[in-house]
């Protein structure tokens, strides 16, 4: 599964009035415990969890970029560009979580719940 996160540096989730969008996209090892995922180097290297996999910067072809994702994590996009995503099959998740790895345990919790109901 490969997950898109909005930041800059793998760590922080780029703040939603940032001008220029990056995203870092990661792949997730689906073996692995979900609730226990997080980004920090001991964690990644000790269980293989998170594979970053490339960076996008470029505004003009954000969708096609990230349509392999199966989610993107953000603090904020705009409707055209959720809509946009969300055609090409991608689910958008929004958070007020500020670092990554909180957004990404967060996300998983929420699915793990929705999905065990």
């Amino acid at each position: 599964m490969k997950i898109a996160v909005e930041s800059d540096d793998g760590v922080k989730l780029s703040l939603p009035y940032h001008l220029q969008r990056n995203f870092m996209v990661f792949e997730i090892d689906e073996k692995s415990d979900p609730i226990s995922i997080g980004t920090s180097s001991s964690q990644l290297n000790h269980k293989n969890q998170l594979k970053h996999l490339r960076n996008i910067s470029r505004m003009e072809n954000i969708v096609s970029e990230l349509s392999d994702c199966s989610t993107v994590i953000s603090h904020f996009l705009n409707r055209p560009l959720v809509n946009n995503l969300r055609k090409s099959g991608v689910d958008v998740y929004i958070t007020f979580k500020d670092k990554v790895d909180d957004a990404l345990n967060q996300y998983f919790k929420d699915e793990f719940i929705h999905n065990f109901h």
